[in-house]
């Protein structure tokens, strides 16, 4: 299997600034780096990593810019945006938008509504600012392959029993989304197979480029009148324990699109 390696040079350049309501978040990533593998996935190639040997040097890892906008006290707008230079469609494009309602809790319960394109709550892993890993730089090939291709572009609801307030040992939650535009997910896997990269698809990007190996891929679309949908349920034990399950099913008609 070839083999890469990317070392950040500079790294995690952050501000946060809270002003009239708005939170900014802003980062900026530089790597060196020293691939001796194929020309990557994202560039066109058969690569499974994110840089491949006509990548050697100084590199732009992220630049990331995301703000959170409070509308009253139950209203929040949040946008992600960032810039990889992986020669996409767009130089900077967004990875998620949307409106969270998180209206005050009920008792022990406490609702949440989000409505936009966000990230299904599918990792344990990428739970940092920017759907990032905190423990590696590049993910696992399962949440690399959900960075490519898969976001929920629709709406979620999520309701949280908060038995630790009521001197119980655990909190539980309940998540149903519907979505639709992205029926094509698999296509990118299918054509490279499971990849190891930190880099993620934007809403308005594409995976690959037209005149590479495999072609591009535009992972958000819509081919049929089919909603997605997934339900999951998560349970955390004294902050010191989680296990979750999530059921996840794009709903695709194969033969069509």
């Amino acid at each position: 299997m070839p083999a890469g390696r990317a070392i950040p040079a500079c790294a995690a350049l952050a501000v946060a600034v809270c002003a009239h309501a708005t939170d900014w978040d802003a980062s900026l990533d530089m790597r060196l780096v020293a691939a001796d593998a194929p020309t990557s996935f994202i560039d066109g190639g058969l690569g499974i990593l994110r840089y491949g040997d006509d990548r050697d040097g100084v590199q732009l890892g992220r630049a990331r810019l995301a703000v959170s906008q409070d509308l009253g006290d139950l209203l929040t707008l949040k946008i992600d945006a960032s810039a990889w230079g992986q020669h996409d469609r767009n130089p900077v494009d967004v990875t998620e938008a949307y409106f969270q309602l998180h209206p005050y809790p009920f008792g022990d319960w406490r609702p949440r509504l989000k409505v936009g394109a966000f990230y299904a709550p599918i990792s344990l892993e990428n739970r940092a600012a920017g759907w990032e890993s905190p423990y590696t730089l590049s993910s696992s090939a399962m949440d690399s392959w959900v960075a490519q291709e898969l976001r929920t572009i629709g709406a979620e609801f999520k309701l949280e029993w908060l038995g630790t307030h009521s001197g119980h040992d655990f909190n539980a939650g309940a998540v149903v989304g519907v979505y639709g535009w992205n029926q094509g997910a698999g296509d990118s896997l299918t054509d490279s197979g499971f990849t190891i990269t930190d880099w993620q698809g934007s809403l308005f990007g594409r995976v690959g480029r037209p005149n590479g190996v495999t072609g591009a891929n535009d992972e958000y679309q819509q081919f049929d009148n089919r909603a997605g949908t997934y339900v999951g349920l998560d349970v955390h034990y004294l902050d010191r324990i989680t296990v979750e399950g999530l059921h996840y099913d794009n709903h695709a008609n194969p033969g069509v699109g």
